[in-house]
């Protein structure tokens, strides 16, 4: 790695290239953190999402809105199949969407996202295995939910550089502060980052709860990622004027605000956050 001092404003087309190859170095990253963890943290891990994810995807119903056969659900799901019992046809999408109300959405949201997707893709492409089964929703999680937080904290720091260098005036982010850091790869910079965007990578990927918990399936790994990436889309707005029309402007805001509302959903004390 080498570091060097520079101030020169970073292109929009730049500054996409330079987050999608910080995105897949996050990917390779996260999916090594999640194939090295090899322990069991707490029951929420299981009983959040990967039980309910696998009875929905693999077991089959006696009746109408009854509960699947050989299941163990948590109250919120018991719940759910008591309350709508009298609903016809289990497939029914109208009958999915009223059993969300019937409960908390902070245990529906995680397991339609992204892991009982896997689990119909694979039942569907014949690759429910045991291995895709156990661990296949930590390397999912890895890609959807740990890699792009780890980008949306560097993105967020990116339009905190801006400000602090001075530059927010120039509806532009800055690469730089103080320095620029390289990181090269087979004599050949893959990465440039400033020097308040390489410590926030820095503070995340080194964080031992991120590595131990970020990756596993619980509700709260998907709200942080909710959270920050929503944070990350008005990082424009509430860190320097925006370098987009205001047309891209109010669709960064009404994505943020959905993804807000749904970290919501899965914690109400998000809400703090907005």
């Amino acid at each position: 790695m080498t570091t060097t001092s520079i101030i020169v404003p970073v292109s929009k087309q730049r500054s996409r290239s330079s987050l999608l190859r910080l995105y897949l170095i996050a990917c390779i990253y996260r999916i090594i953190n999640a194939l090295l963890i090899q322990t069991q943290f707490d029951p929420d891990e299981y009983w959040q999402c990967l039980e309910p994810a696998y009875c929905l995807a693999f077991s089959s119903g006696d009746g109408a809105g009854s509960t699947p056969h050989g299941c163990a659900y948590t109250w919120e799901w018991t719940r759910r199949f008591e309350d709508t019992g009298a609903m016809d046809g289990d497939n029914n999408i109208n009958a999915w969407f009223q059993r969300a109300l019937h409960g908390p959405l902070r245990s529906f949201l995680p397991v339609f996202m992204p892991t009982y997707s896997l689990y119909v893709a694979s039942k569907w492409l014949g690759l429910d295995t045991t291995w895709m089964i156990s661990r296949g929703p930590l390397v999912l999680n890895a890609i959807v939910v740990a890699a792009p937080t780890d980008v949306a904290t560097v993105y967020i720091a990116r339009w905190l550089s801006a400000g602090v260098s001075g530059n927010a005036n120039t509806k532009q982010p800055t690469s730089t502060g103080i320095s620029t850091h390289s990181v090269e790869a087979f004599g050949r910079s893959v990465l440039e980052l400033s020097s308040i965007e390489w410590w926030a990578l820095f503070a995340s990927i080194t964080s031992w709860f991120n590595g131990y918990a970020l990756v596993r399936t619980y509700s709260n790994s998907i709200e942080t990622m909710l959270l920050t990436v929503g944070i990350a889309l008005l990082a424009p707005e509430l860190f320097g004027e925006s370098m987009q029309d205001e047309c891209h402007i109010r669709s960064a805001s009404a994505v943020a605000f959905i993804l807000g509302g749904m970290s919501v959903c899965i914690r109400f004390t998000s809400i703090a956050a907005w």
